[in-house]
């Protein structure tokens, strides 16, 4: 029995094939189960609030996970996403530098942020991996 609150549990199931067959084919196991979504979007469970006018919402849904979800960029910014895409392409190299101190240099973290902000502005920021580059990270 496996506890989907449990830490560990998602490599427990990667290990046992159920997970995303293409990130568990180039890591070398055997895929059983194809669930895209297992080991990925941990978080914690707070009791913060955190609250977004957003552009897509299904007010008819199926209850928590429409109101619990991960909503990209263009969602939470509806007409005015472009001008936040500029605002952060814009301030990455600010914030990198900021950021910078004896251990991390501006030109690696910018390098990192931009990573970050192409995920965020092409996709939805949330639990994106190469097949077999972060997820494999996991599994060890």
């Amino acid at each position: 029995m496996v506890n989907a609150l449990m830490p560990q549990s998602p490599k427990v199931l990667q290990l046992s094939g159920i997970a995303d067959t293409a990130g568990l084919a180039c890591l070398g196991i055997n895929p059983v189960v194809n669930l895209p979504t297992v080991g990925k979007n941990l978080q914690e469970q707070t009791q913060n609030i955190l609250a977004a006018r957003g552009t897509n919402f299904n007010v008819g849904g199926r209850g928590r996970s429409h109101v619990i979800a991960f909503p990209n960029l263009y969602q939470l910014y509806g007409t005015k996403a472009s001008t936040m895409v500029n605002h952060i392409n814009q301030s990455l190299s600010i914030w990198a530098f900021s950021q910078a101190g004896p251990a991390l240099s501006a030109s690696a973290l910018e390098t990192i942020f931009r990573i970050q902000a192409n995920l965020i502005i092409n996709g939805n920021g949330m639990g994106q991996s190469s097949a077999c580059g972060l997820q494999s990270k996991i599994l060890d």
